[in-house]
């Protein structure tokens, strides 16, 4: 199996479930060029074990340990002749590619600004990975026979969410992608909408302090074991993981019901109170929306 992104937190759990669970070779993408295997215990002991690439070595010698026959290919996702190189070495290597995973994606802290702060220049780095590099795979996909790709999609193409308006755009592109390109194509595209997954390393401190994890947030325990189960029945093309109740949240955040079932005739409205401080009065449209919310809220 070949996963795009696979040096990321996501990928490599998928990895170490393909590997102990089915034995599977596997075949991880990432733009992160890594130390030759022959200098991993040497970077591991000289380097800061926060330091990102010493976590990722990790992880791989964990992979190997189990067994896992893994090998990392540098490749920028939306790049078509790196992602051409990486096939080639993945199929001299262990022959036919049997499945793909594309879960490349950008979520750094900096991907997710207010709409007014959202430019070209976002768009265009959150598109990259998850819409280039999507038609990128469906190109090199063309005359391969693999049983299936499975795009690692986004709760947030279906909810929305604030600073989410790059992010979940390049998401709901990938879910009608698979939808539209599946009626064609001699394999299934799937398109899996994942809720918040927990970072490897705060799951292992929840478990040494015997918490629970609060919010809407899955274990990444929790997520491969929804990932096992959707990939062993026929869900259909697109499937959706939400840690809540789906329904609520939809109506909370799309349907906006919680805002909309307070009816302003409900409650008396006051004039403002005698304050020292002077009235303003909204200046420009977004003002005049978050006005009207607490005017509503606190029947002012």
């Amino acid at each position: 199996y070949l996963i795009t992104g696979g040096l990321g937190d996501m990928g490599l759990n998928l990895s170490k479930y393909l590997v102990s669970a089915v034995q599977a070779p596997v075949v991880l993408t990432g733009r992160t060029r890594l130390p030759d295997v022959s200098e991993w215990d040497r970077y591991v002991a000289s380097t800061s074990p926060h330091d990102p690439i010493v976590q990722r070595i990790l992880r791989l010698k964990e992979l190997k340990t189990l067994g896992g026959d893994v090998i990392v290919v540098k490749a920028d996702a939306s790049e078509i002749g790196e992602m051409r190189a990486a096939f080639d070495a993945a199929e001299r290597k262990f022959g036919p590619i049997n499945g793909v995973i594309h879960a490349a994606g950008l979520v750094a802290g900096d991907a997710f600004r207010p709409i007014s702060e959202t430019d070209g220049d976002l768009y265009g780095r959150q598109f990259q990975p998850k819409i280039t590099g999507l038609c990128v795979l469906d190109e090199l996909l063309e005359e391969r026979p693999v049983d299936f790709c499975v795009l690692i999609s986004s709760l947030s193409s279906l909810l929305g969410g604030l600073r989410y308006a790059a992010y979940a755009s390049a998401n709901a592109f990938m879910d009608a992608f698979a939808f539209r390109r599946s009626r064609t194509s001699r394999f299934p595209w799937m398109t899996i909408n994942w809720d918040n997954w927990m970072r490897t390393e705060d799951e292992a401190r929840l478990s040494e302090s015997k918490s629970v994890p609060s919010g809407f947030v899955m274990t990444p325990r929790e997520g491969i074991d929804a990932f096992r189960r959707l990939l062993s029945a026929d869900w259909g093309l697109q499937m959706v993981v939400s840690t809540g109740d789906l329904q609520a949240r939809l109506d909370q955040w799309v349907e906006m019901k919680g805002l909309k079932d307070d009816e302003p005739a409900a409650q008396a409205q006051h004039a403002r109170p005698n304050l020292q401080t002077e009235y303003v009065a909204p200046r420009n449209d977004m003002e005049k929306a978050i006005a009207a919310i607490w005017q509503e809220l606190l029947g002012v």
